[in-house]
């Protein structure tokens, strides 16, 4: 079986005495299959606890039975996500006066859509998704950096830096969600190199883990992989 979701906290949280500040949801039900991995924004006080929230509320919002979300213009889907996220950021704000920046976060997630065979990826930030078919990688989204930093959860008018589309499920075998840690580790110039690319078209995600342990890295390096093909397999798609 596939390794789904791997994180490790990077050295420089390490000496800092911070704890991982990337967050990770994965949940599966009788019409979806979501993916989310969001990045904390490591400067900020509760950027682990933003990025948390980040990933659940758009399991909750995209996850619904009623496809409401599913069934807007991406541009409107995406206002509603960003809206609600805010929304539930400024309700934590409300009872400890913190400010809505502290908790930061980037976005990402995958979501399989059973019913219709289709499959929606987000991408807000420093993070890159790649999706593999037969003995190639492909790059789906990549990472929104600007001189003062990232695209984030909090940044005011970020909804026209979203990237959001969707794809047949059966156009890919899988899709890697990974943080900033992670794909600067796996690419040199910009390119990913070819052991990883190896590794990526063969799902080989224990050997990924096995690696990314070994090596050291500053920042906190976290991946999250939808088995495209796996489902297909299995008559779930």
């Amino acid at each position: 079986m596939p390794i789904e979701k791997y994180s490790k906290t990077g050295e420089f949280h390490k000496r800092s005495g911070l704890d991982n500040q990337d967050a990770i949801l994965i949940k599966k039900n009788s019409q979806f299959c979501f993916y989310a991995l969001a990045d904390g924004v490591s400067s900020r006080k509760f950027s682990k606890e933003g990025a948390q929230i980040a990933c659940d509320t758009a399991a909750e919002l995209f996850m619904r039975s009623d496809r409401l979300l599913l069934n807007y213009e991406k541009q409107k889907a995406v206002y509603v996500l960003l809206d609600e996220i805010l929304y539930n950021l400024k309700s934590l704000c409300s009872t400890n006066s913190a400010d809505i920046k502290e908790y930061a976060s980037t976005l990402m997630f995958v979501l399989v859509d059973k019913k219709s065979n289709i499959v929606y990826v987000l991408n807000l930030g420093d993070g890159m998704c790649f999706a593999t078919l037969d003995e190639t990688v492909y790059e789906i989204s990549s990472a929104d950096e600007q001189a003062e930093g990232c695209f984030v959860t909090t940044t005011e008018n970020v909804n026209d830096y979203v990237f959001f589309e969707k794809y047949d499920a059966y156009k890919y075998d899988s899709f890697f969600m990974m943080s900033d840690g992670a794909w600067r580790t796996i690419c040199d110039n910009g390119r990913i190199r070819e052991l990883y690319k190896d590794i990526m078209v063969t799902q080989n995600t224990k050997k990924l883990k096995d690696i990314f342990e070994k090596e050291i890295i500053d920042d906190d390096c976290s991946f999250a992989f939808v088995d495209l093909s796996g489902l297909r397999a299995k008559g779930i798609l």
